[in-house]
């Protein structure tokens, strides 16, 4: 189980920081909410392979990932773009 460390120690960890707490392995640690230049990650996991930064997004339909923006397909077909979260 990793060590889950909260950016707001006096913050509930969310589902899915309990999750990661739960799923990965003793040497991992999971940073839950930090702020990265002042921009809000969901979490960080920091383990023998590296860094992984997780920024969730709540997009519902069928989403297709570009060089450029993103197009994600609702339930009615509309398409709507969303900014490269990598940028």
């Amino acid at each position: 189980m990793a060590e889950l460390l909260l950016a707001d120690e006096w913050a509930e960890p969310s589902d899915l920081e309990v999750d990661l707490r739960e799923f990965l392995p003793d040497d991992y640690f999971v940073v839950g909410g930090p702020k990265v230049h002042r921009v809000p990650l969901d979490a960080v996991n920091v383990g023998p392979p590296g860094l992984c930064v997780l920024h969730i997004k709540d997009w519902p339909g069928e989403i297709r990932p570009a060089a450029g923006p993103w197009l994600e397909r609702t339930a009615s077909g509309r398409e709507v773009q969303h900014p490269n979260p990598r940028e």
